[in-house]
C-alpha cells in the first residue's frame, strides 16, 4: 500500500497494521506531535465522505493500493471551527424562535461542532447552554469564539495585547487582602475569577505557540512542568481557602503565590515572541 500525505509519499513502514484504521491510528500519533490533524482521506483516488469513514477504516490494507491523507495545522482547523461557530450562533440569535431548534441540530451534526466538542469541552458546554437557553448569552459565545479565532490566527499579537490585563490583575491580586478586610468579598471573588480566566488564556497560548515551534524551557528558574505544577497547586490552594472561608490564607495565596506567578508566566512568554 502506497501512503501519501497531502499528495506526497510518506516514509511509513507498516508492521502489524491490518486495516486502514490501524494505519491511521499510528499516523495520527505522529501528526499530533507535529501539531497537525487529518482533514481528509482518499482510498485509491476516491475521496471518502464522513458518511463512509467507518467503512474505509475497516478496509484491509491488502485491499488498498493508494491511501492519501490530507492534513492541516490543528490551529488552522480550530480557527475555521470557531469561525463556523460565530456564523451559526449569529444566525441562531437572529432566527425566529421556531427555527432555532433546527439550527442547533444542524450545528451539532457539523464537522466544526464535532471538532470543538473534542478540542474544548468547557467551551462546548458554553455553546450548548446558549443554544438551550440555559443562561449563557449568544453574544457571550460569539465574543468567546472571536477571541479563540484570534488566538489561533495570531497568538503572538494576542499575547502582546495582554500586557495591560496582566499588570492590572497582578495589582488586583495584591489588593485582595485589603478587599477582604474591608468587606469587599465580591470584588475579591471577581478578581479570582478574572485571574483564572487570564491564566487559562495564557496556557492556551503556550500550547499554540509550542505548535509553532516557540517553546518555553524554563520559567522563573523552574522547568515548565514544575512551574505549571506549582501554578496548579496555587489555584487548588486558593480554591480550598475559599471553601474553608479562610480570608487570611486567601489573601496570602493571592498576593504571594498567584500574583508573582502570572507575572512570571507572562514575561517568559513575551520574551519568546519579541
Amino acid at each position: 500500500m502506497n501512503i501519501t500525505i497531502n499528495g506526497k509519499r510518506a516514509d511509513i513502514t507498516l508492521e502489524n497494521e491490518k486495516t486502514v484504521g490501524d494505519v491511521l491510528v499510528g499516523v495520527n500519533k505522529w501528526l499530533e506531535t507535529a501539531g497537525m490533524l487529518p482533514a481528509g482521506l482518499a482510498v485509491d483516488g476516491k475521496k471518502i465522505s464522513l458518511d463512509h469513514v467507518e467503512e474505509a477504516f475497516a478496509l484491509a490494507i491488502d485491499q488498498v493500493r493508494d491511501l492519501n491523507i490530507d492534513v492541516t495545522p490543528r490551529d488552522a482547523l480550530a480557527a475555521e471551527a470557531w469561525g463556523g461557530l460565530i456564523e451559526t450562533i449569529t444566525r441562531f440569535a437572529n432566527a425566529p424562535f421556531a427555527e432555532r431548534a433546527d439550527l442547533a441540530a444542524q450545528w451539532r451534526k457539523s464537522p466544526h461542532a464535532t471538532f470543538l466538542a473534542a478540542e474544548d469541552p468547557a467551551a462546548w458546554e458554553q455553546v450548548e447552554n446558549a443554544l438551550e437557553g440555559k443562561g449563557e448569552s449568544t453574544a457571550a459565545v460569539a465574543k468567546m469564539a472571536a477571541e479563540r479565532m484570534r488566538e489561533c490566527g495570531d497568538p503572538e499579537g494576542e499575547l502582546k495585547l495582554l500586557a495591560p490585563a496582566v499588570e492590572a490583575i497582578e495589582e488586583k491580586l495584591r489588593g485582595i487582602p485589603l478587599a477582604l478586610q474591608t468587606g469587599q468579598d465580591k470584588t475579591a471573588m471577581d478578581t479570582v475569577q478574572e485571574f483564572s480566566s487570564l491564566s487559562q488564556k495564557l496556557f492556551r497560548l503556550i500550547a499554540i505557540l509550542n505548535r509553532r515551534g516557540i517553546s518555553l524551557d524554563r520559567i522563573d528558574g523552574n522547568s515548565l512542568s514544575d512551574f505549571v505544577n506549582g501554578f496548579s497547586t496555587a489555584l487548588e490552594d486558593l480554591s480550598g481557602a475559599y471553601e474553608e472561608g479562610d480570608t487570611v490564607l486567601i489573601g496570602d495565596i493571592a498576593e504571594y503565590e498567584c500574583a508573582p506567578r502570572i507575572a512570571a508566566l507572562f514575561e517568559a512568554l513575551l520574551s519568546r515572541v519579541e
